[in-house]
């Protein structure tokens, strides 16, 4: 661990380097909600679409979205 480490420090691309990065780019624009005990995970822009705000598109959705 501390050698890919060290790797990851120095620059070159190792593969645990690539799926931290991968996840990272999954996971960035996601929120968490919780409601008590309940818990939820949604991409930032649909808390602002349930909440009833008019957002334009964001960069990456899907070709036939519904935004408002």
């Amino acid at each position: 661990m501390d050698q890919q480490d060290k790797l990851a420090k120095e620059g070159p691309e190792t593969g645990i380097r690539k799926l931290r990065d991968k996840v990272g780019q999954e996971n960035g624009n996601k929120l968490i909600i919780s409601d008590g005990d309940r818990k939820a995970i949604f991409d930032a822009h649909e808390v602002f679409i349930l909440r009833g705000t008019n957002i334009r598109m964001p960069a990456g959705a899907p070709e036939g979205s519904s935004f408002s």
